[in-house]
């Protein structure tokens, strides 16, 4: 043991109780790391607000631009053939029906027989406006179909009665018709209004259909049906009178 030693050894020994030991003097006590504390988060509740907002928006609008889009869409098509006579109608009663394309859908045979004419009335687009209608014309024509004219009478009233199987009557005169009627719609499960009638002039019997419904921004919706009602009765009265 050295004396240095000895001596720091004695004063250790010898030293009150509250001593402590200094450190060296070459020695540098390094004060404690400080504890972080994680950065509170960002809240972002506005930006998702905000997000899920425009994307409604965006939706909200799409969807109410393809409603005004169908609302404004003209049906129709192009002005259609040149009518035949027997399916033919007024300048007055096509422009109150909304039809100024005629199509003809069935012609009827050269060869002796009945004679079944098919023809469709339908709208113009950009001229009959937006509300769809349509008017279709079957017209059986029974003269000539057998050597007897009381036979061709005969079967045109068959056909009549067979079509008229559900009669709602007339509420007013058919100029020109042997019989007449309208007849039930009510097996039509769309949202639209339908008249039919039936009519007969001899040897000769008419069925005539007419429908369609009013166009709405939501929804469409049928539309009155005296109005439709009105219609075929017209369409009946030309046809008879030819």
């Amino acid at each position: 043991m050295t004396i240095r030693t000895a001596l720091a050894t004695l004063a250790a020994v010898n030293a009150p109780s509250n001593w402590q030991p200094q450190p060296h003097p070459g020695w540098q006590q390094q004060p404690p790391w400080p504890q972080q504390r994680p950065a509170p988060r960002k809240k972002r509740t506005g930006l998702i607000v905000g997000i899920v907002a425009g994307v409604l928006v965006l939706g909200a609008g799409a969807v109410f631009g393809k409603l005004y889009l169908d609302y404004q869409e003209m049906p129709g098509g192009g002005p259609g053939g040149q009518p035949v006579a027997q399916c033919d109608i007024s300048a007055e009663l096509r422009q109150q029906a909304r039809v100024s394309s005629f199509r003809l859908a069935g012609e009827p045979p050269r060869a002796r027989g009945m004679k079944h004419s098919n023809c469709f009335w339908e709208q113009t687009a950009g001229k009959d406006g937006k509300d769809t209608r349509k008017l279709q014309i079957h017209v059986y024509d029974f003269r000539g179909a057998n050597r007897l004219p009381e036979r061709d009478v005969e079967q045109a009233q068959n056909a009549y009665r067979g079509a008229a199987s559900s009669p709602l009557g007339m509420d007013r005169q058919l100029a020109g018709a042997d019989e007449a009627t309208f007849v039930d719609a009510s097996a039509l499960t769309t949202a639209q209004t339908e008249a039919n009638l039936v009519a007969r002039k001899g040897a000769v019997y008419y069925l005539i259909k007419y429908w369609g419904h009013d166009k709405g921004f939501f929804a469409d919706s049928p539309f009155p049906e005296a109005v439709a009602k009105d219609v075929v009765a017209k369409v009946a009265g030309e046809l008879l009178a030819k």
